[in-house]
């Protein structure tokens, strides 16, 4: 068991009292040491899943990241004023495409998805599959906007390198042919 003892004095009439309390807080504490490991599991699950969120309240403008969605982008907090700032991070192609998915997702409040580049630290641009959804109020108005980003970057290169390799291939099999054709020509 668990107890949390707290002691007091007091004067009463001249005399001093000393009060004790004692309180079972087992099941306080069994409740925080199971949110503190869903915390870590969660920490750990992003962490393997080059995963991060973020919460967007539409009528104040505040934002608020993830800390791993600020260490996907190489910054810390004081890095970036996201209210402000987070345009310019943004890869200039993407503006559309972002700008669309926000409209969509304020007209229909269906949640939407997109791929966008945000420019790392290093000046890289980073590949983020992103989801967003609202969360609507009673009267049915968006108070919230939440969605995670996802860090593709490598799979973005992988799947780059697919299509200049069947490209190549494509290429070299025309290439044979047309030899192949070239050769039987000459030979009859």
């Amino acid at each position: 068991m668990k107890v949390n003892i707290t002691t007091q004095s007091i004067t009463i009439d001249g005399r001093s009292i000393r009060l004790m309390s004692i309180r079972d807080v087992t099941h306080f504490t069994d409740i925080q040491d199971k949110l503190e490991q869903k915390h870590d599991r969660l920490e750990k699950a992003q962490q393997l899943a080059e995963l991060g969120w973020w919460e967007l309240n539409p009528q104040s403008g505040k934002v608020q990241w993830s800390q791993k969605l600020y260490e996907m982008l190489g910054l810390d907090h004081e890095d970036i004023e996201i209210e402000t700032d987070f345009r310019k991070y943004v890869h200039p192609d993407d503006e559309e495409d972002l700008n669309r998915s926000k409209r969509e997702l304020r007209t229909t409040h269906e949640p939407v998805e997109y791929l966008i580049r945000l420019q790392h630290s290093s000046g890289e641009y980073r590949h983020m599959k992103c989801r967003a959804q609202a969360v609507k109020s009673n009267d049915g108005k968006i108070e919230l906007i939440r969605g995670v980003a996802q860090d593709v970057t490598q799979e973005q290169k992988n799947l780059l390198k697919a299509e200049q390799a069947k490209s190549e291939l494509k290429n070299k099999k025309s290439l044979a042919k047309s030899s192949l054709l070239t050769y039987l020509t000459f030979s009859y």
